[in-house]
């Protein structure tokens, strides 16, 4: 009973981390679970290879208009966690961080067909976790991001240009969508957690470089398709979230 509310505790503060982006924590945080709870090996790889991959871009971080190419030797240990996940049967959310690092690697081809296993339109958005929501609104984006990268012709894709670029759309606008409820559902989370005494101020809410390319990719595309005031009221929300002073 003990270890069990010690495991419950660690994955309460490993959740916490994860909202934060505190990812130089986890790994500590994750040895720690790993010797409470032996069941939990799957989890364990799947937290150290999104911790390695986030830490990555976070010193790394990607440059509008260019991503990185080749395995870097931390990249390919995050590989080595997020596949030892998969064998171990956590799919979802793996497939998710593995379509990531492809696309951070690179290999767009490959993020796309993780993507095709998960089926991003069937991932649970009511009730799911704060941290979850920015997840899911990130591989929207990255999708698109892929999308926009391969050439026309490729197997399994779409040869008309107007399909393409409506599918393109429309992971950006739900990118968007989703990225809105996560703002919103941060903010709340924020002010239940603020101490009335003074202290720090809390950590400016980022979207971070998918989110963002992908709320400024919907605004071009519909720019040059003549569609700017379908996106233009959402894309203005999403802005106004993020620079509101009331959401720093």
């Amino acid at each position: 009973m003990t270890a069990r509310k010690s495991g419950s505790r660690l994955e309460t503060e490993i959740e916490r981390c994860r909202s934060e982006a505190q990812w130089d924590k986890i790994p500590e945080l994750v040895r720690q679970l790993s010797a409470k709870l032996i069941s939990n090996d799957d989890l364990g790889e799947l937290l150290l290879g999104e911790a390695k991959l986030q830490q990555y871009l976070k010193e790394n971080p990607i440059k509008q208009g260019a991503s990185p190419r080749g395995n870097r030797p931390r990249l390919v240990e995050v590989r080595k966690h997020l596949t030892a996940a998969l064998d171990r049967g956590n799919l979802k959310v793996s497939s998710l961080l593995m379509a990531k690092l492809s696309y951070v690697e690179g290999d767009h081809r490959e993020a796309l067909s993780q993507y095709s296993r998960v089926n991003l339109d069937q991932l649970q958005l009511v009730g799911t976790p704060v941290y979850r929501l920015s997840m899911i609104a990130e591989a929207y984006a990255t999708k698109g991001l892929c999308l926009e990268k391969i050439p026309f012709g490729s197997p399994a894709l779409s040869n008309r240009s107007v399909d393409r670029d409506q599918e393109i759309i429309t992971c950006y606008e739900k990118s968007g969508d989703i990225a809105l409820i996560y703002l919103q559902e941060a903010e709340k989370v924020g002010m239940q957690n603020r101490s009335p005494k003074p202290g720090p101020v809390a950590q400016e809410q980022e979207l971070g470089y998918f989110l963002e390319t992908g709320l400024q990719r919907a605004h071009v595309i519909h720019f040059k398709n003549g569609g700017l005031s379908k996106w233009w009221t959402p894309f203005c929300s999403v802005c106004v979230c993020v620079s509101c002073p009331e959401n720093r």
